[in-house]
């Protein structure tokens, strides 16, 4: 193996490493935040208390099913989790602002149009009924 084989090698293992260590860190402080055991995480992910307990302190190599499962049973652990996360919540606020302009458009066509129909009785009412 070459010597740049060996660093892409290394650094893709650290960069792996890095991601365990960040969602075992969202996970355990996720947990924190409910109240609730690593055990009984572990129970509703359908993973062994032995096991999750490795993953989490990083001595087992944290595999996309747990990945999955934290981001279904906690919150968004991993980055595509939040991003689509992210991408829900802008739709949601784009389709309010979306309403919110719309409701506006309609307040406005109902006001032009009362002041059109108004406009037009006062214009009877100072011609009078042959004008």
């Amino acid at each position: 193996m070459l010597a740049y084989e060996v660093d892409a090698l290394v650094a893709s293992r650290l960069g792996a490493a890095r991601l365990q260590n960040l969602y075992s860190f969202r996970i355990r402080k996720e947990l924190k935040s409910r109240n609730r055991s690593l055990k009984q995480y572990a129970a509703q992910a359908g993973v062994s208390y032995d096991r999750m307990a490795k993953v989490i302190r990083g001595d087992a190599v944290m595999r996309l099913e747990d990945i999955a499962a934290a981001d279904h049973l906690l919150a968004p652990i991993s980055e595509l989790a939040r991003s689509e996360a992210v991408a829900r919540i802008l739709a949601k606020e784009a389709g309010a602002k979306a309403r919110q302009l719309r409701d506006q458009a309609d307040a406005r066509a109902r006001r032009e149009k009362l002041d059109k129909e108004l406009n037009t009785s006062s214009s009877r009412l100072l011609l009078g009924p042959s004008g």
